[in-house]
């Protein structure tokens, strides 16, 4: 078995390091801005909650949709092209998808603007709360695919420093402005919480935005793109079979990634209407024809008492067998 050069060791060590420190500080902060934001919130914690995670549960599932699975995809692709000496063709595919992220995620920000109602349509009419909240979660979905896409790359090129740390300026940013909006309006303000939460869940877009002033900077570092040469006709073929190849993978992330936002999703917008309904056909039925509840519950009671003793009976029996058996078991 060939080893593995120390060169693609230290790489592997240095990129789980900086990923693992992303994901343990994002984490860390995500559990502790929640304190002074319930505080500020007070008595309406947790109607803003409620609100704030049936817009995000609304935003990840188009979030999702716009991304495609594309940049895990990209990340697996350039590692390929640029490994075989291809790096034309990993520099092209890198900057068609991420037009094509451009597109798909203006195209789904204004799909999920226009439909805000309804999305925010619950219990038989319109949550007027929720169509504000999702506004404001159409902006960070014009830029987030973009942002993926870039992070792809770096990944894709074993430099996690940069993907991860983008995730931290994006978290800092996020929630500062999401504390100080909220702080601002609950506090120094009127204590209009509907506001509170459009506000933010419209962090999301400051902290993109913040992440990806520092991914441009770091790209506009790489090697990879300086002195950039127009493409010869093999690159060109190979860019389309790149291309289709990048559609083909990407296709598993998008049915795994979706699968439980999508389930939340439909929890969230038709299984409690459907209860509801049910629970009132029921209650009409019942109400309409006494005689089924003066049958129906009788019979059930007489069913679990004779159930329950039955129970008790064998319990009494098993346990006294027991007891021959075993005199150290009291009865």
């Amino acid at each position: 078995m060939r080893s593995i050069p120390n060169n693609d060791k230290k790489k592997m060590i240095t990129g789980s390091a900086w990923m693992t420190l992303g994901s343990i500080t994002s984490r860390i902060m995500g559990a502790i801005y929640i304190i002074p934001w319930g505080l500020w919130l007070g008595s309406n914690f947790s109607l803003a909650n409620s609100l704030f995670a049936k817009g995000y549960n609304v935003y990840s599932l188009f979030l999702i949709i716009s991304t495609a699975g594309i940049p895990g995809a990209l990340s697996k692709q350039i590692a390929h092209y640029d490994a075989i000496g291809e790096m034309e063709t990993s520099n092209r595919l890198f900057k068609d998808s991420l037009f094509m992220m451009l597109g798909l995620g203006v195209f789904s920000a204004v799909i999920m603007w226009l439909i805000a109602p309804l999305l925010a349509f619950q219990n038989g009419e319109v949550d007027i709360r929720m169509i504000s909240i999702i506004h404001a979660l159409c902006w960070p979905l014009t830029i987030i695919p973009a942002i993926s896409i870039l992070r792809g790359l770096f990944q894709g090129r074993a430099q996690m420093g940069p993907s991860a740390v983008s995730q931290l300026v994006e978290q800092f940013a996020r929630i500062g402005y999401m504390l100080l909006a909220t702080y601002v309006i609950m506090v120094s303000n009127d204590g209009n919480y509907v506001r509170a939460v459009a506000h933010s869940t419209f962090a999301a877009f400051v902290g993109a935005v913040c992440a990806l002033v520092y991914l441009l900077i770091a790209l506009k570092k790489q090697i990879y793109f300086s002195n950039y040469e127009a493409l010869q006709k093999q690159s060109q073929i190979q860019r389309k079979l790149a291309l289709v190849e990048l559609c083909r993978q990407s296709f598993p992330f998008v049915i795994l990634d979706s699968a439980i936002i999508l389930y939340q999703f439909l929890d969230q917008w038709l299984l409690k209407n459907s209860i509801i309904q049910a629970v009132k056909l029921i209650y009409a039925l019942l109400r309409y024809n006494k005689s089924i509840g003066i049958s129906c519950f009788p019979a059930f009671s007489l069913h679990f008492l004779g159930s329950y003793s039955e129970v008790i009976v064998w319990s009494i029996v098993t346990a006294r067998f027991n007891c021959h058996l075993n005199p150290l078991v009291p009865v």
